[in-house]
């Protein structure tokens, strides 16, 4: 993804933090869907209602250029596996949360730096520097710290946000592949319609009628991903891309407040010292790169 001409990092951090905090809170709010609602219905929801919130501002730039130009057989291809790949992610997550804290969850889906960094080594040929390869293995650690395998803290599908995190590297790695470099409300409004197709299926074996609630629940939760994901790619986009990524870290924090105010849960002490080793490891290894490039080093 290009750097702009020009950079806004307040902005681009604003909207970041903005971004983050309504995907906590979509998050938070399926988390309180699960409760009631089967977990494909619940995915396919969170699709559908993202999709449809977007579908007349989708519209409206259509009418003004050509429709070719953001669906040719390569864009519609990568929509698809993207598409298929973020289902599995959010079917992985959700999971994850129904019955483990939120920030738990996140702590150990965040851990996907790592997946993308051997994935984009063996598709795409990058190399695994010993400073990566460093950074892997403290982020491993922070993850045993917040599992502590055998103390019997969590529910084993906690063990599914490692999953959640897996399908989200290649979602990342699919789009690098594909290089899409188009408008990110194009990118966002054609993956979670690629998302619902993918996930009705399943949805529909699930279905269970839901109630008022649950409805104005379902469709807000669609509003909070269509505005947190817009929110991201657009922050990623005002300013350096690498630096203004490393404040998707502080979804945790919240998530955290989210799920104290809701649950009435806040992280252990543990949570936090493994997320710290996962998301210091990730931020000192891209700000030694991104100092590496400002000074005209090659990057291998």
């Amino acid at each position: 993804m290009p750097t702009p001409p020009t950079e806004n990092l307040p902005a681009a951090f604003a909207v970041m933090m903005l971004g983050v905090l309504l995907v906590a809170a979509m998050d938070a709010t399926a988390k309180v869907l699960t409760a009631s609602l089967p977990l494909p219905q619940i995915v396919w929801s969170r699709f559908i209602f993202h999709s449809l919130w977007m579908t007349p501002i989708i519209l409206n730039i259509m009418r003004r250029n050509s429709l070719s130009q953001y669906f040719d057989k390569k864009s519609i291809i990568g929509h698809a596996a993207r598409g298929i790949l973020i289902v599995l992610s959010t079917v992985f997550y959700f999971a994850a949360i129904r019955d483990n804290p939120i920030p738990d969850a996140i702590a150990v889906f965040f851990v996907e730096p790592i997946f993308v960094m051997f994935l984009a080594a063996l598709f795409l040929g990058e190399k695994l520097r010993l400073r990566r390869l460093v950074g892997a293995g403290i982020a491993f650690i922070g993850v045993l710290i917040v599992l502590r395998p055998g103390g019997g803290v969590y529910s084993p599908t906690i063990l599914f946000a490692l999953l959640a995190g897996l399908s989200f590297a290649g979602y990342i790695i699919t789009t690098r592949v594909s290089s899409m470099q188009g408008s990110p409300l194009i990118t966002a409004w054609a993956t979670a319609l690629a998302g619902t197709i993918w996930a009705l299926p399943t949805a529909l074996w699930y279905w269970q009628w839901p109630n008022l609630n649950e409805w104005l629940l379902l469709i807000l939760m669609g509003l909070l991903a269509a505005g947190g994901h817009v929110g991201i790619s657009y922050a990623c986009r005002m300013a350096n891309a690498s630096l203004v990524a490393l404040f998707h870290y502080s979804e945790i924090i919240a998530a955290a407040a989210l799920s104290y105010v809701v649950f009435n849960h806040l992280p252990d002490g543990h949570v936090w010292s493994g997320f710290a080793l996962i998301a210091g490891a990730k931020v000192i290894i891209v700000v030694l790169e991104i100092r590496e490039k400002q000074q005209g080093l090659i990057i291998r």
